[in-house]
């Protein structure tokens, strides 16, 4: 019984980290300082980056990671962003103009150093309802993008170039996107999980009952 509940133990043990360790790709987008452009002058940003080796029949959790600074009247409530996946064109909103309210302003954090990843409970469009920033100050953590737009990428055809648009909304200071990353983490099965539970389970009765037996 003790060699079947170390067994059952140690594969228990090994599937629960393969499960938190979850296999992930990561893509950098060409991003080299680049200036957010205004529609209000006929610009936007738009960078890329090409995803390869993603295997089609899996799911996946997709998060971004952006690191946006500026100058001193540039505000997160000034900026929209939208990533567009290249094998179907989806298109997402990824936030746009956070925290902003009819009549009013969006939030006047200065930039954002962040992770975008819909497993978070704290959505980005009102950050601020749940994470003090003193204003004029860079945003960092990590968020949910807007309506949890990143789950719609889940499925499908992940390979091919995906495009992240950039814009600044408003007039004034000038915001810049100094880096951005695209991960892709591989949603575990079921079955892998409720295996890997089963048999922690099975080990820890089987641990416990000798243990009484012992005392």
């Amino acid at each position: 019984m003790r060699s079947y509940m170390k067994l059952a133990c140690m594969v228990a043990i090994v599937g629960l980290a393969e499960t938190v360790n979850a296999q992930t790709f990561s893509f950098n987008f060409n991003t080299t300082g680049t200036d957010i452009g205004s529609p209000t002058d006929g610009s936007y940003t738009r960078v890329s980056t090409d995803v390869t080796g993603i295997d089609a029949s899996k799911q996946y959790y997709v998060s971004l990671s952006l690191n946006i600074e500026g100058t001193a009247t540039a505000f997160n409530g000034d900026y929209l962003a939208t990533l567009t996946r290249g094998s179907d064109s989806k298109t997402i909103t990824l936030f746009n103009r956070v925290g902003l309210v009819e009549g009013g302003n969006g939030y006047n954090d200065n930039g954002m150093n962040i992770k975008l990843d819909d497993r978070s409970t704290i959505g980005i469009q009102t950050y601020q309802n749940q994470v003090q920033v003193p204003a004029g100050t860079q945003l960092t953590g990590t968020y949910a993008s807007k309506d949890s737009s990143l789950t719609q990428f889940k499925t499908g055809t992940q390979n091919g170039t995906w495009n992240l648009f950039l814009y600044d909304m408003s007039d004034g200071g000038t915001g810049q996107l100094i880096s951005s990353t695209l991960t892709f983490t591989v949603v575990p099965e079921p079955a892998t999980i409720g295996l890997v539970s089963a048999l922690g389970l099975l080990g820890f009765a089987a641990y416990r009952r000798n243990s009484v037996k012992a005392a």
